[in-house]
């Protein structure tokens, strides 16, 4: 019936019609979708965009007239119609009826995408994971090496072949194709196969090539030199870290710390790395911990386990930054996560860590002198909240971050905090009062006659069991009253 209907809504010229129709013929092999075709090439004239758009459908799906689908999308297009913008970044990505460039088809996606086109979002996540699959990516720099020499420019481009279909069935294998590359210092575009083994991420090449150069400066040094290695090794050096190769060395280790920068500043997460542990321990170029810390920040954005540590490492101890526990956890938290091993050790030394130094972090607190204004609401000179973070000052003096229940957080002197519950006066009975008294004074009975011994001797035979039976009707007995509410039995 809907078929019928839709064939009587064409008869008398109705465009909207032959767009629903052509779309159910495309779907349903049993509709021949030719009588729509003429309707919509006359309303396409005119430049209507959903009929534009489901002509070129037709000349796509039944005609596999690439050529001609894609002019009829890009006039779409032009009227804002957001399945054609998707259906040209389709052809762009696959080289359908154009010549194939991965970055129009991004373009095209993300236009497809701001207004509104959900199928575009699906394209761009599928064409951002093949994009994966390549060893550079749009916009990053590159190397091309022949013969010895090599050249440098920047990836604007990646063009892939169609992929192949045998007997319905589509190739799996990564597509063939190269990227096009401007190089430096002019307007020079070279392509270059994908395949051909010449072209390298810059940032890598850099990173490679001053590893290399590293272990030729270790290796290769001039007994006038081997001062250098000795204080690399483990000795100390007046400029507050190890001392720099000399002469031709020198400027060799100039190039590798230069060469690791300029990799870490394109991403490359191994760069970072050496480069954060060169400023870290000073190797040739003093002891640098705020760009230590920097470096150590950008190779964790990228994924670098070993820089997360080290981020934990630092802020663990106030290196380069405020010390902090909370920052230093959540880093050492990242880098197990990541893979390192030795991250797992290092977070259970701080939680070790945190329960000597900060034992009120993470728990809720009552600080009893607060240096600011706090809402009427709230006793002037009490507030609670809870500990987040720990560190020390640079004077030693330590201090809690605190999350204070009226909406601010702040530091605060840990000699100004103290556990809520120690701050909780309940009403307790007489009863109650006197059981306390009673294991207190029994309590300080024992204790008494332990400090009157210089020495201790073990507890063994009638003695031990006397003193074991003391102990436990005391710790019995404040365990009842503990019970009923009584603070200072808890404290005891």
């Amino acid at each position: 019936d809907a078929i019928v209907m839709l064939e009587e809504a064409i008869d008398q010229k109705s465009h909207r019609a032959a767009v629903a129709y052509a779309a159910l013929a495309l779907q349903y092999n049993s509709i021949c979708y030719s009588r729509a075709v003429p309707l919509l090439e006359h309303a396409a004239e005119r430049g209507d965009g959903p009929c534009l758009y489901q002509l070129g459908m037709v000349f796509l799906d039944a005609k596999v007239d690439f050529e001609h689908a894609f002019g009829c999308f890009e006039k779409a297009a032009d009227k804002g119609h957001a399945e054609a913008h998707t259906m040209l970044g389709w052809m762009r990505e696959h080289g359908r009826g154009c010549s194939p460039s991965c970055r129009v088809a991004m373009v095209k996606y993300t236009l497809a995408v701001d207004l509104g086109c959900n199928q575009a979002a699906r394209y761009m996540r599928g064409l951002k994971d093949t994009l994966q699959e390549y060893a550079l990516m749009i916009g990053t720099r590159a190397v091309i090496v022949e013969t010895g020499n090599y050249t440098q420019g920047v990836v604007i481009d990646l063009r892939l072949h169609p992929r192949v279909y045998f007997s319905r069935r589509v190739d799996s294998r990564r597509r063939n194709g190269c990227y096009v590359i401007a190089l430096d210092g002019g307007n020079v575009q070279i392509e270059v196969n994908v395949n051909a083994g010449t072209v390298y991420w810059e940032a890598d090449f850099l990173y490679s090539n001053a590893l290399t150069l590293l272990r030729k400066i270790e290796n290769n040094l001039d007994s006038t030199e081997e001062e250098w290695i000795q204080t690399w090794a483990g000795n100390r050096s007046g400029n507050n870290g190890w001392a720099a190769p000399t002469g031709q060395n020198g400027g060799n280790w100039n190039k590798v710390v230069t060469m690791f920068e300029r990799a870490m500043q394109q991403g490359h997460p191994g760069a970072a790395k050496v480069y954060g542990d060169i400023h870290f321990c000073g190797k040739g170029v003093g002891v640098d911990y705020p760009t230590a810390i920097k470096a150590y920040g950008l190779g964790a954005e990228n994924g670098e386990p070993e820089c997360h540590r080290q981020l934990g490492v630092m802020h663990a101890n106030g290196f380069g930054c405020t010390q902090s526990y909370f920052h230093a956890r959540a880093s050492f938290a990242c880098a197990v996560e990541s893979g390192s091993s030795e991250a797992v050790q290092n977070k259970r030394d701080l939680e070790s860590e945190i329960l000597k130094a900060a034992p009120l972090m993470d728990s809720r607190v009552e600080a009893c002198f607060i240096h600011s204004s706090i809402p009427d609401t709230i006793t002037p000179d009490t507030a609670g909240g809870i500990a987040i973070d720990f560190g020390l000052d640079d004077c030693g003096r330590g201090w809690y971050t605190v999350e204070f229940d009226f909406g601010e957080v702040r530091k605060v002197d840990r000699c100004d905090l103290s556990p809520e519950w120690a701050n909780i006066t309940l009403d307790v009975s007489d009863a109650v009062a006197e059981r306390y008294e009673k294991s207190y004074n029994l309590w300080q009975a024992y204790a008494d006659e332990a400090n009157s011994n210089t020495y201790w001797p073990p507890l063994m035979g009638e003695a031990d069991k006397v003193r074991r039976g003391i102990m436990s009707a005391v710790i019995g007995s404040l365990e009842a009253v503990r019970a009923e509410g009584h603070v200072e039995a808890a404290d005891l």
